[in-house]
C-alpha cells in the first residue's frame, strides 16, 4: 500500500512539538504522532470508516527526550523505546513499530498544548495478571500454529519455527521470535528488542498486552499456515 506523508513539526524556547501525518494513498487512514510541550508523545492513527465516523486507534504514548538530532520514546504502559532522527526539516525512524522504520517525514508546523494522554492504573499490574492466569490454569494448553485473530483488526501468525508476526487492520507492527514459558508466549520484537506477552487459551491467544491493545482481548484461532 502507498503511502503519502505530512509532517508537523515546531522547535521552540528548547522545546520540540508537532503533529506527524501519515496518509494512505487511498485516504482512509491517517497516522499521527503528536510530540507535546510537556515532552510528551502519542502515537494514533484515524479510520475514515464513513463521512461521518471516524475511529481513533491508539498504538503507543509516554515520554520523548530531545538528544541533540535524535528524539528517543519511552512507552507509559509497555515500557519499550522508539528512536528518530531529525536532520534539518527530515525526521527518520531508526527504531519503532515494523512499518514505520526507516520512514522520512518533513516538519510544517507545532502544538502548543500538553498531552492528554492518561495512564490507566489497572495496567499496572500486567505481570501479577500473567503469573495469575498461569496459577490458575496449571495444565498445558494446545498452541496451534497458524493465524488468530480478533474482532478489533488484531491477527498473529505463529509459525513453528518460532517467527510470529502481529498485523493490526492491515499495518505490519511487529516481527520477531517466540518463545513458549507455560502457558505465556513471549513475542521478542526484533525491531523495537522488546518482549510482548500473550496468554495461550483453548484455540485463542489472550493479549497481556500486545502495542495498541489496553484492554486485553482474545485472539481466536481461525486458519492453519497454509502449504
Amino acid at each position: 500500500m502507498a503511502l503519502t506523508l505530512i509532517v508537523n513539526v515546531s522547535i521552540a524556547n528548547a522545546q520540540f512539538s508537532g503533529t506527524f501525518i501519515y496518509k494512505t494513498s487511498d485516504n482512509s487512514t491517517d497516522f499521527y504522532i503528536d510530540f507535546y510541550i510537556d515532552d510528551k508523545y502519542q502515537i494514533y492513527f484515524i479510520e475514515h470508516a464513513t463521512p461521518d465516523i471516524q475511529i481513533v486507534n491508539v498504538l503507543s504514548g509516554g515520554d520523548f527526550v530531545m538528544n541533540n538530532d535524535t528524539i528517543l520514546f519511552s512507552d507509559a504502559i509497555l515500557g519499550f523505546g522508539m528512536e528518530a532522527t531529525l536532520r534539518g526539516k527530515e525526521l527518520e525512524f531508526v527504531k519503532s513499530f515494523s512499518f514505520l522504520t526507516n520512514r522520512r517525514f518533513i516538519f510544517q508546523s507545532g502544538i502548543g498544548q500538553e498531552c492528554h494522554f492518561k495512564d490507566d492504573p489497572r495496567l499496572k499490574n500486567l505481570k501479577q495478571r500473567r503469573l495469575d492466569y498461569k496459577t490458575r490454569n496449571q495444565e498445558l494448553f494446545d498452541l496451534k500454529f497458524g493465524v488468530y485473530g480478533s474482532d478489533e483488526g488484531f491477527k498473529i501468525e505463529v509459525q513453528p519455527d518460532r517467527l510470529y508476526q502481529l498485523i493490526y487492520k492491515g499495518f505490519l507492527l511487529s516481527e520477531g521470535k517466540w518463545a513458549r514459558v507455560g502457558n505465556e508466549l513471549m513475542l521478542f520484537d526484533t525491531n523495537l528488542k522488546h518482549f510482548f506477552h500473550v496468554l495461550i487459551g483453548r484455540a485463542q491467544l489472550i493479549s497481556e498486552l500486545l502495542p495498541g491493545d489496553y484492554i486485553g482481548f482474545r485472539l481466536r484461532f481461525s486458519s492453519p499456515l497454509s502449504e
